[in-house]
């Protein structure tokens, strides 16, 4: 944390007020970041901290899909997930959650998301079990990959559609060059009938 970044905008923007908070509550010594140079290292780091009963923290404001909080549970720690994107879809099904959702606006509710993994071993030691076994049911490459071809088996047993319903394919995805482009307007009035003057 005291090494400088290499540009301007994240020293500025992102350290600098991180040590100012670790300066301002005394927590040097019990906060720390560091690089990790490959997946294998990140992988090795996450199996380290499943020996100190770590908390793997995903507490972005909106998170995509997100394969961190599934590499970190598969490795055998518990997570602490925003409850606005991806996560809420990976790590529920139906009522069943495999994580602890947090509000990530509410401090008050990431930590009391933290305290519960952290302070109860046994919600701890059952939600390690309980998202290990959900994502390596649901989220291999390989239950991906059986996935994507049941989807392309019920495609193809389809009989025959009006090619009238389906979507054209603009010339220019089906050049190889770097020269020429397509407007914003056209991809709309092509994709969505809009009126190119509706878009801004």
């Amino acid at each position: 944390m005291r090494n400088k970044a290499n540009d301007e905008i994240s020293e500025t923007q992102v350290l600098e007020p991180i040590r100012r908070i670790i300066d301002d509550c005394n927590l040097w010594g019990k906060v720390s970041a560091f690089s990790i140079p490959s997946q294998s290292a990140l992988a090795a780091a996450y199996r380290f901290f499943v020996q100190y009963r770590s908390v793997f923290a995903l507490v972005s404001l909106h998170e995509p899909f997100g394969l961190a909080p599934l590499e970190a549970a598969v490795s055998g720690l518990p997570v602490v997930a925003t409850q606005d994107g991806g996560p809420k879809e990976s790590l529920q099904e139906g009522d069943e959650q495999f994580c602890i959702f947090i509000d990530p606006t509410s401090p008050k509710d990431i930590a009391r998301g933290l305290e519960v993994l952290i302070s109860q071993t046994n919600i701890w030691e059952d939600l390690q079990k309980c998202c290990r076994a959900h994502i390596l049911k649901f989220y291999t490459w390989n239950q991906t990959a059986q996935e994507y071809l049941k989807t392309l088996e019920k495609i193809v047993a389809i009989p025959t559609q009006n090619t009238n319903s389906l979507l054209p394919i603009h010339p220019y995805f089906l050049r190889d060059t770097k020269h020429q482009d397509i407007s914003l307007s056209d991809l709309n009035h092509l994709y969505f009938r809009c009126n190119p003057q509706e878009i801004t």
